[in-house]
């Protein structure tokens, strides 16, 4: 590897030039996350279901729209949004809608053979199990999306299992594709994807380690086994199945929540009648590793603290925990990760707030702030501001975000769509400007084989990498001037990634050079 040369500001440009942020392996993707939906499981009336659309940017919430449709959600949700950001397929695990909330075409068949207790699509159009539903899009393949989905197996298949769970499940899948109309079509549902008994919840996907494909991780019922499975640009694939660690989750594995970390090194399951079940995972492999158990907190009374869930914050590093009325973070640095439990606060019921609910399902929005729903039927979410923060430093603020529905149990059931290095790990202390900011004031240009490069002035100091397309490493060099040239004569021509960092925050441009 070679220092880079420095020169001075050439003005005359000889190459065609394209200066591109790297938009779509980071800004891009956290697009696939901008919009969330909620609403009540039950009204009198079945035609005036009540939902509502929250929308994000990167900073926070835009929007809240209540709309009134033959549509209810109870305790599962899969949204997914375009690469620009707009709402284009979700699922309340009983039908498909497209972003006007309208009934994909051949979605009906989804509803039509459901089964299940009290003949939940059927009655009230809710399914009543958690991450039970999840919508990726199919890798290379801009206008296809495949669902999968769990169901529960009818009460003779059950008892033909000899693990005898109440409620277990086949894996299936839906294919979805707008190629042939922007309202969307079902072009197949009832995938039998994998037909070895599994949950009916905890169903989790992450990002493969190359940044196209996915795995899918759905924990068998009743064993301390996992199935993986695979999404790439040929489809669904079944991986393996690895049986880890002694814990057992059973028969209430239907209860609680199941995630991966941000980036892709971790995995977690909670149930509080058994725990938090926390894993390494090798987002390459597939392979999960150094199984950790961590004991549901003695001050739980499961007869009230029944319901929970749990999500990651950006950095990796910490891990929440939603126990019905106590809210919980732990540090995964520390060696002995149950000794790092810190209580970050109660449930508050002297607000004067009506329709509130506890703490239970929780995830990560593109705002890097984590959202908090409630177990039963409610108006408000928690929000936890700066998750990346130990204990109180995180900035939990109970009834947070008002709704103008009620909002049954969940929040929606989405993979992280972006590794959160790439963007901020970093506790950013409150009253002090984003850092990230300072990176819109960024400006490159490439004259006569020299790379240029403009900064603000809050951005000196920072480190500055080159690399190929194949990430290696070509120069690298701290910026210590406003405006620093770089020489790359000797480099061949192609695109290049520049990647500048400053206190943990990183952004990455896409340099296309044409002679």
């Amino acid at each position: 590897m070679e220092r880079l040369k420095k020169h001075t500001f050439v003005p005359m440009m000889r190459h065609l030039v394209l200066i591109l942020a790297l938009f779509s392996s980071i800004h891009a993707q956290r697009n696939y996350n901008k919009n969330w939906m909620f609403g009540v499981w039950y009204t009198s009336d079945p035609k005036k279901g009540e939902i509502a659309q929250l929308t994000f940017n990167d900073t926070g919430i835009t929007s809240i729209v209540k709309y009134i449709k033959p549509i209810h959600i109870r305790s599962d949700v899969a949204c997914i949004s375009d690469l620009s950001g707009e709402l284009k397929v979700w699922s309340n695990n009983c039908s498909i809608f497209n972003g006007l909330h309208d009934t994909l075409f051949r979605a009906y068949q989804l509803q039509q053979i459901r089964g299940g207790p009290g003949g939940y699509c059927q009655e009230y159009g809710g399914w009543p199990w958690d991450n039970s539903v999840m919508i990726l899009p199919v890798p290379q393949h801009k206008e296809q999306y495949q669902m999968f989905y769990l169901s529960v197996l009818d009460a003779s298949l059950r008892e033909l299992d000899s693990l005898r769970y109440p409620f277990i499940s086949y894996l299936n899948g839906a294919s979805i594709d707008f190629s042939n109309s922007s309202k969307g079509e079902v072009t197949e549902s009832w995938q039998l994807l994998y037909e070895d008994t599994i949950t009916v919840s905890h169903l989790t996907a992450c990002r493969h380690g190359n940044g196209d494909d996915w795995w899918i991780n759905t924990p068998m019922d009743g064993r301390p086994c996992y199935v993986l499975h695979t999404l790439s640009d040929t489809g669904y694939a079944f991986h393996h199945k690895q049986c880890i660690g002694d814990q057992v989750l059973a028969p209430h594995d239907y209860i609680g929540q199941a995630c991966f970390s941000p980036d892709g090194k971790y995995y977690a399951r909670y149930c509080a009648r058994y725990g938090i079940h926390l894993f390494k995972f090798d987002n390459w492999t597939g392979l999960l590793s150094n199984p950790q158990y961590i004991p549901t907190p003695p001050e739980i009374d499961l007869n009230i603290d029944w319901a929970g869930g749990i999500c990651f914050a950006p950095n990796s590093k910490y891990l929440y925990q939603c126990c019905g009325r106590y809210m919980y973070q732990y540090d995964l640095s520390e060696v002995d990760i149950t000794k790092s439990r810190i209580l970050l606060d109660t449930l508050d019921r002297t607000s004067g707030k009506v329709e509130i609910a506890d703490f239970n399902h929780a995830a990560l929005g593109p705002d890097g702030r984590i959202y908090i729903s409630g177990n039963w039927e409610s108006r408000y979410l928690h929000v936890i501001n700066r998750p990346n923060c130990r204990g109180k430093d995180c900035e939990l603020v109970q009834q947070a975000i008002p709704l103008p529905v009620r909002n049954s149990f969940g929040i929606p059931n989405v993979p992280h769509f972006m590794d959160w290095k790439d963007v901020s790990t970093a506790c950013i202390p409150s009253g002090v400007k984003n850092e990230i900011d300072y990176f819109k004031q960024v400006y490159i240009s490439l004259r006569d084989n020299v790379l240029q490069i403009l900064l603000d002035d809050q951005l000196m100091g920072s480190q500055v990498e080159l690399m190929n397309m194949d990430g290696k490493l070509m120069a690298s060099m701290n910026v210590e001037n406003k405006l620093t040239s770089y020489s790359i004569v000797d480099y061949p021509d192609g695109i290049y990634l520049l990647k500048i960092t400053k206190n943990g925050i990183q952004k990455t441009y896409k340099v296309v050079n044409v002679k």
